[in-house]
């Protein structure tokens, strides 16, 4: 660890990983970059544990999930992305997680995440419901960096809204968070893993999406 080191912290199923979650990342990476010139960047990706609740870990094991993960950074030479391993025996909250990482590298990670998952997790009524508690715990003392669409129609969140959102809740709550939101190129950042296990069921092309492995593994599962 370094005091020259920022870590961002990308944590999901990535059941499969594809291109849309490399793109959020390194974008992520970007936007750090563009705040502090001067730092490295190391991006840290921890998948979910096998037993989270989520139809399409079935077709990909953690261990499977955690190859494909590495194949996919692979692709890749801008920044150090590393797979952490927190979640192979036991699943962690998110804020747990951050805890984790933090001891791990001696220093407090940036969470990177959709917009579409910042709005669930501040949404107390219809998104991830989580309780005061819950959701003071997720924020408080941590510093976000969101991917947001454009406009309205995009499936990754509004970047008006969800800012305004954010601000409302801190306030609310009366804690400190910060949130440095982006907008992304949505060739890639609109795809989700559900839609590319969908397209290969019938025999769709998802070409330039994700790795040509994942084809073989969810047609054989």
């Amino acid at each position: 660890m370094t005091d020259d080191t920022t870590y961002l912290l990308a944590c999901g199923c990535f059941s499969p990983p594809h291109l849309g979650h490399l793109n959020t990342w390194t974008c992520a990476a970007d936007e750090i970059k563009k705040i502090n010139p001067n730092k490295t960047i190391t991006i840290i990706v921890s998948p979910v544990c096998d037993t989270y609740e989520k139809s399409s870990i079935k077709k990909f094991t953690y261990k499977k999930r955690t190859e494909l993960l590495k194949k996919l950074i692979a692709t890749q030479n801008k920044y150090n992305i590393i797979v952490s391993h927190n979640n192979e025996d036991q699943q962690h909250s998110t804020a747990d997680e951050i805890l984790l990482i933090e001891k791990q590298y001696m220093s407090k990670p940036y969470l990177v995440c959709a917009c579409d998952l910042m709005k669930d997790a501040l949404d107390q009524t219809n998104g991830w419901k989580l309780s005061d508690n819950e959701l003071i715990e997720f924020l408080e003392n941590n510093t976000f960096v969101v991917a947001c669409g454009n406009d309205n129609s995009s499936i990754r969140g509004y970047y008006d809204l969800v800012n305004k959102l954010f601000e409302t809740t801190i306030k609310e709550k009366k804690i400190f968070s910060k949130m440095i939101s982006f907008k992304v190129d949505l060739q890639f950042s609109e795809i989700s893993s559900s839609e590319i296990i969908k397209s290969i069921m019938l025999l769709q092309s998802t070409i330039g999406y994700t790795l040509p492995d994942i084809f073989n593994i969810i047609q054989n599962n």
